[in-house]
C-alpha cells in the first residue's frame, strides 16, 4: 500500500524529533523532556487542528507543512504504545539501516515488522492506524456514565466522526478504584459506532480517559464525571493523577469551554485547585489558557473601537 505523505521529509523529521526527545529525557530524567514535549507540541498541534485550512490561499502550503511537522512526532508516539516498543523500535532500526532510506516509507518497514510478529492484534492496529497520517482534524470522545447502583455503565463515541478521516481511535483509561496511569491497554472505538462497557464493579469515583496523553483526541466527560474529577484535586493526593492527565484535564476542558461545549464553570472549579500545583508541566496549559484570553480581550476591544469609529 502505498503511503505518500508518511514517506515526505516532515515524517522523516518528526521521527528524528521522537528519537531525539528520548535521548535527551534518557540523558537527563529530572528534565522530564517527554512531559514537557507533549504539554507544549501535542497541544499546540490540537490547538491547530480547530483551524479551518480549507479557506487558506497562498500560505496554504507552509501552514499544512507546519501543522504535520508539530503532529508527527505525537502520532508517532501513539503509534510507539500502540504497537509496543519492541515491534516499534524494530521497525525504527529497519528504515535506519535499509539502504533504500530515502525511497520507502517507515510503515513500510513497519508493515514487514508486524508480518514477522504474526500477531493479529497488531495486524489490526497497523491497519487502523495507516491513515493517521492523513487525518486533519483532532479527534473528540465524549464519556457519559449511568451512576446508578447496579453497576458502572460507560457509553464512550466520538462526537465530531463526520470531520474525520480515520476509522477508529486507540482510547486508554484509568478509574478511581482501580488507578493505574502506567497501564497502556488499548480499546479501539469506531467513528461508526459507539462503545458500550458495563464494569464488573462499581465506581463511585472518577474516570479519565487517554492515560499520560498516548492518545491524539481531546476528552469530554458528563458533568458529573467532571466534578468528581474536581473534587478529587482538592485532596491531598491529587498528584496520584498523573501530572499529564492534570495538564490535559486543564487543557481539554479550557477548549471544550471555548468551542461551546463545556460550562465554564466547570472549568474554573477544576483549575482552582492550581494554588497547591507545584508542578509547571501542570501550570503550562492554564498559562496558555490566560494567554488565549488575553488575546481574545484585545480582539474584542479593537472590534468594540472600530465599531465606534
Amino acid at each position: 500500500m502505498n503511503h505518500p505523505l508518511v514517506s515526505d521529509f516532515w515524517f522523516n523529521n518528526g521521527l528524528v524529533t521522537l528519537i531525539a526527545m528520548y535521548t535527551v529525557n534518557e540523558i537527563y530524567p529530572d528534565n522530564r523532556i517527554i512531559n514537557l514535549f507533549v504539554v507544549q507540541n501535542q497541544h499546540t498541534s490540537f490547538y491547530l487542528d480547530d483551524y479551518d485550512m480549507e479557506n487558506s490561499t497562498s500560505q496554504y502550503d507552509s501552514l499544512l507543512k507546519i501543522r504535520r511537522s508539530i503532529r508527527a512526532p505525537c502520532i508517532l508516539r501513539m503509534m510507539q504504545h500502540v504497537f509496543t516498543d519492541e515491534i516499534f523500535w524494530k521497525g525504527v532500526r529497519s528504515y535506519r539501516n535499509n539502504t533504500q532510506f530515502h525511497r520507502q516509507s517507515f510503515m513500510t518497514f513497519l508493515e514487514e515488522v508486524v508480518a514477522d510478529a504474526k500477531n493479529v492484534d497488531t495486524e489490526i492496529s497497523l491497519q487502523t492506524m495507516e491513515y493517521w497520517t492523513l487525518e486533519e482534524h483532532c479527534p473528540l470522545i465524549k464519556v457519559v456514565r449511568n451512576y446508578s447502583d447496579h453497576g458502572s455503565y460507560i457509553h464512550v463515541s466520538v462526537q465530531n466522526y463526520d470531520t474525520l478521516e480515520i476509522d477508529c481511535i486507540p482510547v486508554t483509561f484509568t478509574t478511581q478504584t482501580y488507578t493505574n496511569f502506567n497501564n497502556f491497554t488499548h480499546y479501539w472505538l469506531c467513528k461508526s459506532w459507539d462503545l458500550n462497557s458495563t464494569n464488573s464493579f462499581l465506581e463511585n469515583g472518577w474516570m479519565i480517559f487517554n492515560i499520560q496523553q498516548i492518545g491524539y483526541y481531546r476528552v469530554n466527560y458528563d458533568n458529573e464525571n467532571w466534578r468528581r474529577i474536581s473534587d478529587y484535586l482538592y485532596n491531598d493526593d491529587f498528584t496520584t493523577i498523573h501530572v499529564l492527565n492534570r495538564a490535559q484535564i486543564i487543557d481539554d476542558a479550557f477548549h471544550l469551554v471555548i468551542a461551546g461545549h463545556l460550562n465554564a464553570s466547570i472549568f474554573w472549579s477544576i483549575t482552582s485547585y492550581l494554588d497547591r500545583e507545584i508542578d509547571y508541566i501542570a501550570w503550562y496549559p492554564m498559562f496558555k489558557a490566560l494567554e488565549t484570553c488575553l488575546v481574545l480581550f484585545q480582539w474584542k476591544k479593537k472590534l468594540k473601537n472600530l465599531r465606534i469609529e
